[in-house]
């Protein structure tokens, strides 16, 4: 008997490389004549469909020996009373790896299992959680990738030419997108989640499909090049930007954060495909196909941010009218030395570390700085000095993206080689729609 096991879906392929290293083990020890059981769920669930299995197998003396991968496959606790139960069944329990780890390393792992189990009971979780927070505390080697958008001053009149063309052709491309899209309805739908029943879709809804094929696709470009005066690539920039504005306005519509409103652009922006950039590391620079024949060149040899992005590469770069946007990607292999779960709360930051312990970020700065431009906010829209109003809400934006900057940093600066693990909360299930009866 050949058995597996994962914690979530999400862990198929995990799943199937455990099946495929038993299958070896069996073809290299001669065994043909087995059976491969498998299970998704937690450990610490002894209701596992193909662990009751094995258990009246044994119990029934119809199988001799159970291979698995590793002993937590079986069994999260009380892997030696379950060996010990089957072993007097007659069943021999073969684990293929052993993991050496010291008594404190195995103290650590069976409480933060303790806690994860308890805590998930007490808040509706599932241990599969953890599961997944082990298996990345398991590998120690992680790709890291970064990146930092830096601008460049320019003063080319031919940038804001090619902009205002570019907003007027993806206008264009947008107007063509909408005509064309198929509205289609998608009935009501209920999901079950934390043994809870979740509305995804409150109603019948009437939802945009884009039209996608390559024929629409081709005939789209076909059009917008009518009297392109620029390099035909930019064309193809267009596309692609305005089937993005299309989709992000297309997912806000399902939620019901948008309207059924064509979108419009007013920014003033043009993204550069990677294929009209001709990018020279060694001294530089980046050229720019304008027409065919004609470039723009912008340098970073001499800015402030050169060091900082030494050896790393150059993405789709955004042209603005007066400065030019160039982000900067790095991708590196990492040792992680740690992994630190945070539990975001109104007043403070609370993480746990198995290394380090409970850690403790107060927030306090942030919720004064809050109430402050609240007040401040609503003074203003009372008096009706609606300038007013926006500046204080544009620097309580700024504000807040300071501070979250800032606390990102420290803790990147505190904890180096270290990933940080932030709740997902699905806040619709935190409100209960019941209303009091007293009122």
């Amino acid at each position: 008997m050949l058995y597996a096991r994962v914690s979530s879906n999400s862990q198929r392929d995990d799943l199937e490389r455990q099946v495929r290293a038993l299958e070896d083990w069996a073809r290299q020890n001669n065994i043909v004549d087995y059976e491969v059981v498998t299970d998704i769920g937690s450990g610490l669930n002894e209701d596992r469909k193909g662990f009751k299995k094995i258990l009246k197998l044994a119990v029934e003396r119809k199988i001799s020996k159970i291979v698995i991968a590793y002993p937590d496959r079986l069994t999260r606790f009380g892997f030696k009373t379950i060996e010990e139960l089957l072993r007097a069944f007659g069943v021999e329990v073969v684990v293929l790896n052993h993991e050496d780890k010291d008594a404190r390393e195995e103290l650590v792992e069976d409480l933060i299992t303790i806690i994860s189990h308890f805590a998930g009971r007490l808040y509706g979780m599932r241990s599969h959680k953890y599961e997944k927070w082990l298996k990345v505390r398991e590998s120690s080697l992680k790709t890291l990738k970064q990146v930092r958008m830096y601008s460049i001053p320019v003063s080319d009149s031919r940038v804001s030419e090619l902009i205002t063309w570019y907003l007027r052709t993806l206008q264009r491309a947008i107007d063509i997108i909408w005509e064309s899209i198929d509205w289609r309805y998608r009935l009501s739908k209920i999901e079950r989640r934390k043994r809870k029943q979740i509305v995804i879709i409150p109603y019948k809804l009437k939802v945009p499909e884009l039209p996608k094929s390559k024929s629409f696709k081709k005939k789209l470009r076909d059009d917008l090049l009518q009297n392109c005066p620029y390099a035909r690539h930019w064309v193809d920039a267009v596309i692609r930007t305005a089937y993005s504005i299309m989709e992000s306005w297309r997912k806000r519509y399902i939620k019901g954060g948008a309207r059924k409103v064509k979108p419009r652009v007013k920014k003033r922006f043009a993204r550069c495909k990677t294929t009209l950039m001709s990018v020279d590391y060694e001294e530089k620079k980046i050229r720019i196909t304008v027409k065919p024949g004609e470039y723009i060149e912008v340098s970073w040899s001499s800015r402030w941010f050169t060091r900082m992005v030494e050896g790393w590469r150059i993405g789709e770069v955004v042209l603005k009218d007066d400065r030019i946007l160039i982000p900067f990607k790095s991708t590196r292999i990492i040792e992680v030395r740690d992994v630190i779960a945070w539990d975001s709360n109104e007043l403070s930051l609370d993480g746990f570390s198995p290394r380090i312990g409970f850690i403790r970020v107060d927030l306090k700065p942030l919720q004064s700085m809050k109430i402050t431009y609240e007040k401040k906010k609503r003074i203003a829209q009372s008096r009706g000095l609606k300038d007013v109003y926006e500046k204080y809400v544009a620097r309580e934006r700024n504000k807040e993206r300071d501070f979250v900057n800032k606390l990102a940093s420290g803790l990147t600066r505190l904890f180096p080689n270290t990933i940080h693990v932030f709740e997902d909360l699905d806040k619709e299930e935190l409100v209960s729609r019941r209303k009091n009866p007293e009122e």
